[in-house]
């Protein structure tokens, strides 16, 4: 607080500023100064994960064994880690000049928006206060993740000039502005869509000039929504059906997102960071009134606002969110993974705005003396906003300590690497369940991209690049490449995370196990993936690969039956019939109903001169299969054979 007060005297000698604007620069110290000076490493594992894992150096890539895929979403922060990359900016300094930019142009809205609608000083200096830390729920804790929070960063410029548009509508219009920021945030994210589509729907509704120029900016953007749906790879897509799974008007579940306002962010700091600092949870507990306020004032402000057009608008959109957020559905299936959260990061400057604006619009307009809070204390009055902005300094402390342990076990686990033997490797990120807590899961992303690594060749495969929608692909987690391949075990002792180099086993893929197992970490799930790349293999005549990819499926999954066939399938074709012999029985044996199953072993017996035992499982496959056409005529071939 002494440098603060240090900076903020020197500035205020200089320029004369008022008193809302002596406040924002002294909230731009309290966001900026705990990470500049605690960092340069922040705890916010998706951001860090996300900057570690895009930031690779470009003249020491990965040659033949890396490579993107470009695509209409998903890209934005890949390319402005690549920006910063050229700029020689290290990865743990990317990390804080992207945590700043969103949680500073979050602020920078509250601020500016806080000047133009809240009239009494007081009042409008006790919100920018508050909205120092605005930026921090439950997403944004979590790092973002990086794509999606960066989405969000877009619709809050598009909106904050749509706002101003509709107070200066006699102005040149900032539609290109505002569509410009729209596409912006639809490249970095495309559950950005929704969202800015509800503010087109505002600008068509509001700005009554300009109806034929919003209505085609919604047009182009839907159209370029419908551009990323195509363009997402097979299986990350769903159909518009499934889009009623995101909503429901149950009771108990609005209920739960009532509680949510006030213990979410508690919780996710919890998980994310072990413990939960008390000053921050408080903080958390005034957001959370701060947008419950907003939430019951907004549709009495849109009734009576009709005179102020920016106000309206901000209420309508505080009812939709408020609206949505409460019928919003967080369950495994749903398409979009937690639905009501990702509502309230999208908008979360404007409905913390709505917190603070609404109530002294109405206020203002029912009982105009109640407002003179400021006039009345005078200056003992002004010491609540100070101390939030000294509260808020201090409640920063204890996450952004955090970042040592972060730079510890980064050092830590790079040093085992580079003492290992290992190079021109593929090595797989397994055990990632063991980490905690959370916020160093960022570890292995950061190795990723570490330049004495990848000048070893040394390829870290991570979870995220199972995710087909993440743009990058490594080579290796779908072809043997001749090259050496480990497992790269995690652990955490003593708070710091450790690693263990092992060996992998041959004739099968490595698999990041125990990753997120309560998701498609699990075992079932990681073998039908293995699967399925199984297939796509096979159809493309890559059978070698294939096999391994099989061969991973029935390791973690002994039951599968259809890859037990499919195995059989390709070391029948290059002639290790014993041993296709064995998969198909055991196919079989699994699963008895199997007709393609039954099928193969039928063929094969019968191939070994074998007819009458072959009949048993042609017969079987007829019944189960009536509609193939092998079956039948290798049935008839056998009961030939047996006739003889």
């Amino acid at each position: 607080m002494i440098l603060v007060r240090a900076v903020s005297t020197t500035l205020l000698s200089r320029f004369r500023l008022s008193r809302s604007a002596r406040f924002a620069l002294l909230g731009a110290l309290v966001l900026a100064l705990p990470p500049l000076l605690l960092g340069p490493w922040l705890p916010f594992v998706d951001l860090t994960a996300f900057v570690g894992m895009s930031s690779y150096p470009t003249q020491l890539s990965y040659g033949p064994f890396h490579y993107y895929i470009f695509q209409f979403s998903y890209i934005g922060h890949y390319a402005l880690c690549r920006f910063l990359s050229a700029l020689h900016l290290p990865v743990s300094s990317q990390v804080v000049v992207l945590y700043l930019l969103q949680a500073g142009v979050c602020f920078a809205v509250i601020c500016r928006l806080m000047e133009r609608m809240v009239e009494n000083v007081w009042l409008r200096c006790l919100g920018i206060s508050l909205g120092a830390l605005a930026c921090w729920d439950a997403q944004f804790i979590w790092g973002g993740p990086l794509a999606f929070s960066l989405a969000a960063m877009n619709l809050t410029i598009a909106m904050y000039f749509t706002l101003r548009e509709a107070a200066e509508p006699a102005a040149r219009s900032t539609g290109w502005v505002v569509g410009l920021f729209g596409f912006a945030g639809l490249v970095c994210h495309p559950f950005a869509l929704p969202f800015a589509m509800a503010l087109c729907a505002l600008r068509v509704l509001l700005l009554a000039g300009r109806r034929l120029e919003n209505t085609g900016m919604a047009a182009a953007l839907a159209l370029f929504g419908w551009v990323i749906i195509k363009d997402s790879p097979a299986g990350e897509s769903f159909s518009a059906s499934r889009l009623s799974e995101l909503i429901g008007l149950n009771a108990p579940e609005m209920g739960d997102r009532l509680v949510g306002l006030f213990t979410q962010d508690a919780q996710a700091a919890q998980f994310l960071f072990g413990f939960a600092p008390t000053g921050l949870g408080l903080y958390f507990v005034m957001l959370g009134v701060v947008h419950c306020i907003g939430f019951c004032t907004a549709p009495f402000v849109a009734c009576y606002a009709r005179e102020s057009r920016p106000l309206r608008m901000l209420a309508l959109l505080t009812t939709g969110v408020a609206v949505l957020y409460f019928i919003g559905r967080d369950v495994p299936a749903a398409p979009i993974p937690q639905w009501p959260q990702r509502i309230l990061t999208f908008y979360s400057p404007f409905t913390f705005l709505a917190g603070i604006v609404g109530p002294a619009y109405l206020i203002r307009r029912f009982w105009p003396p109640r407002l003179r809070v400021g006039d009345r204390w005078g200056k003992v009055g002004w010491i609540v906003p100070l101390a939030i902005l000294g509260c808020l300094a201090l409640v920063q402390l204890p996450v952004f300590r955090l970042g040592e342990n972060i730079r510890k076990s980064y050092e830590a686990t790079r040093a085992e690497i580079l003492r290992s033997p290992v190079k021109n490797a593929f090595l797989v990120v397994s055990n990632v369940d063991s980490i905690r807590p959370f916020y160093l899961r960022c570890i292995p992303f950061l190795l990723f991209s570490d330049p004495e690594i990848v000048a070893r060749r040394i390829t870290i495969f991570t979870e995220w690049h199972f995710q087909p929608r993440h743009p990058t692909r490594l080579t290796e987690d779908t072809f043997n490449l001749g090259r050496a391949r480990y497992l790269a075990n995690f652990s955490v002792h003593r708070g710091l995370l450790e690693v263990k180099i092992m060996p992998h086993a041959a004739d099968t893929f490595p698999v990041a196990e125990h990753t997120r197992a309560a998701g498609f970490g699990e075992n079932a799930n990681l073998a039908g993936k293995q699967f399925q790349q199984g297939i796509d293999l096979f159809q493309a005549g890559a059978n070698r690969d294939a096999y391994e990819h099989f061969l991973t499926a029935v390791r973690l999954l002994p039951t599968y039956a259809e890859a037990h066939n499919n195995l059989g399938v390709i070391l029948l074709d290059v002639g290790r019939g014993a041993e296709a012999m064995e998969r198909f029985v055991l196919a079989v044996r699994i699963k008895p109903d199997f007709a393609e199953g039954r099928s193969n072993l039928g063929a094969l017996l019968l191939d070994q001169g074998r007819p009458a035992e072959a009949i048993e499982h042609l017969e079987a496959a007829v019944r189960l299969s009536p509609n193939a056409p092998g079956p039948p005529a290798l049935l008839a071939k056998a009961r030939a054979a047996v006739a003889k």
